[in-house]
């Protein structure tokens, strides 16, 4: 659009510089010509001043002309640009239409799989609610079934109640009737346990034992049925039974059967084969030559501990723990060719001290005393192999044991408090290490004894039981002989002495430690034998063995667990929080030992 023209300007606003053009001043006419001219000046002024203003309107008006075309080029542009957008809102909305028509399909097709999973859920919270109903009848007939269980139990154990006290009422009247029929005053005692007469023909087979509700698993290769042992038992931890046998159950079940034969007033082959490298006959003296022979060898041992107990003034040879060995500087002269003198009886207890003359020295002033007390039994020592050396050698091994215990006694470098121990603090210490090591002795003497009682019961009970003929237990106690002997001396649990007030008095007892490596159900196991062994014992004299309390309130052994035993003699929750690398220490063999499980048809009442 052109811009506004510039208004013209009036005439008259021109000046007129030329003084000849300067207009005549005319004096008014009065009269009515005067009049017109006058109305016609006005009508010319009033025309000129309306120009004036219309010319001023309309520049007023080109102006707004002008600012109103500008505003609708601004308003166009900007219309544009709403048009623009609302070009760009109308594609999102369509786009948005599209999306939520997707949307309304994927709800759908939602809803639907919510439908089917809802109808699932349904079914399998009916099949549960089925599965927990039925869980809760099996616990109620477990329930009931313990219960039923436990007072078989209970009956069982009434009843062996009974029978033992009928087979005491039994064994009493039988007593006196035979002793009213053969006019005796007194039944003959039986050999004290665990000697060689003892170990001789069975006797007294009408004893009483404990039948047994379980049977044998079989094992994987089941043998054929026979009286047979399926393993031999641990023969080290009776030596004695193993020397009476030559450790061959076979012969055992041999002359079981032969003495049974005998017994029932049949005819038997007895075969007597003597051992090995001797003959049938023997001297009586050399028989007792081989059988002084220890009793020789542990007189010697003692007579050497009473003359060094008598030498060096002291009342036991433990008392070496606090012994003033001899001085650096008579140790060194003595090896320069000096003796000692001979009312001085020290050790030397320096490093080198089995091969230092001073002690050679006093070794040989002990010998020299033994035999001098003992000139006439020196043939009698050479005789069993007590010679001078057996003597010295004896004594090397005697002085090793004491400077063992003397060097326990001496103060060492404490690495919890990083400096040398004082005599208080090394005695202290030396004093705990005594009393734990006496502590873990007595607590395998414990172990051994009970292993060995365990071994003799189940042999016993065996053989008692094969003599009776209908014995229905049989595999169940061989199994039971097995598994003690494969349990060992470390498979037997921890036991420790406690005095408990019972009844008023003060009573010993063992509280039993649980065993956390072992089997569980062999605890279980394991009662049966030592009722056995309790029922032997109940009627031998001397003192009653301390009744043993399993709790597990008393704590775990702390004995590692015996590597090469089968595996169903580990607890199988103690294994599983082992390491392969621990499990593969234990030498696990590949051999199955199965146990036993329950006899239900001596479990009926």
């Amino acid at each position: 659009m052109d811009p506004d023209p510039a208004p013209p300007k009036p005439r008259h606003s021109r000046k007129r510089t030329n003084p000849g053009h300067a207009p005549e001043k005319v004096r008014a006419v009065p009269g009515p010509q005067r009049e017109v001219l006058d109305s016609a000046i006005e009508t010319a002024r009033a025309a000129q001043q309306s120009n004036l203003n219309l010319a001023a309107d309309v520049d007023a008006l080109r102006g707004a002309l002008a600012a109103a075309q500008a505003t609708a080029v601004e308003q166009g542009r900007v219309l544009s640009s709403l048009q623009d957008e609302l070009n760009s809102k109308h594609q999102i909305i369509l786009e948005m239409q599209h999306h939520e028509g997707q949307m309304e399909a994927q709800f759908l097709a939602d809803q639907n799989k919510l439908g089917q999973m809802e109808a699932f859920f349904t079914a399998d919270r009916e099949h549960l609610a089925s599965m927990f109903q039925q869980q809760n009848e099996l616990v109620n007939k477990f329930t009931e079934a313990q219960k039923l269980l436990m007072q078989r139990n209970e009956d069982v154990d009434r009843l062996q109640r009974e029978l033992v006290i009928k087979s005491d009422e039994a064994i009493q009247l039988r007593a006196h009737s035979q002793l009213q029929a053969l006019n005796t005053s007194k039944k003959q005692v039986p050999p004290r346990r665990k000697t060689r007469a003892s170990m001789g023909a069975i006797v007294n087979t009408g004893a009483r034992t404990i039948e047994i509700p379980l049977d044998p698993i079989p094992m994987a290769e089941v043998p054929e049925p026979s009286t047979e042992s399926t393993s031999q038992p641990l023969l080290s931890a009776t030596p004695r039974l193993a020397e009476v046998f030559d450790g061959d159950i076979d012969k055992l079940d041999k002359v079981l059967n032969d003495f049974a034969q005998l017994c029932l007033g049949r005819d038997a082959v007895v075969t007597v084969t003597p051992k090995k490298g001797t003959t049938a006959k023997k001297k009586s003296g050399s028989a007792k030559k081989k059988q002084d022979k220890p009793f020789m060898i542990n007189y010697v041992h003692r007579r050497l501990r009473h003359f060094t107990c008598m030498k060096f003034e002291v009342e036991a040879v433990g008392d070496f723990e606090h012994h003033n060995p001899a001085s650096e500087a008579s140790v060194s002269a003595c090896e320069a060719g000096e003796d000692p003198p001979d009312e001085l009886f020290q050790w030397d207890f320096s490093p080198g001290y089995l091969q230092c003359r001073w002690n050679k020295l006093m070794i040989k002033k002990i010998v020299d005393t033994l035999l001098a007390e003992h000139e006439e039994d020196q043939d009698d020592f050479i005789e069993v192999g007590a010679n001078r050396v057996f003597m010295e050698n004896a004594m090397k091994d005697k002085l090793a044991t004491w400077r063992g215990s003397w060097h326990k006694f001496q103060p060492r470098f404490s690495s919890a408090t990083q400096h040398v121990e004082t005599s208080a603090e090394a005695h202290a210490r030396a004093v705990q290490a005594k009393e734990q090591h006496q502590l873990e002795m007595r607590s395998l003497a414990l172990k051994t004894r009970k292993l060995e009682d365990r071994i003799e019961t189940s042999t016993h009970t065996i053989q008692l039981k094969i003599l009776a003929g209908t014995a229905r237990d049989v595999e169940t106690w061989k199994r039971m002989r097995d598994m003690v002997g494969h349990l060992g001396i470390w498979g037997m649990s921890s036991e420790e002495e406690a005095d408990v007030m019972l009844d008023g008095q003060l009573v010993r007892i063992y509280k039993v430690k649980v065993c956390i490596w072992r089997e569980p159900s062999i605890a279980d196991y394991l009662r049966f034998v030592d009722a056995q062994t309790a029922l032997n014992k109940k009627n031998q004299p001397g003192p009653k063995p301390a009744p043993r309390v399993r709790n597990p309130q008393h704590g775990f052994g702390k004995a590692a667990a015996p590597p090469g035993l089968p595996r169903n003699l580990y607890s199988s929750t103690w294994l599983d929080t082992k390491t392969p690398a621990y499990i593969e220490t234990l030498n696990i063999p590949k051999e199955v030992f199965e146990l036993f499980v329950a006899a239900t048809d001596r479990m009926n009442l």
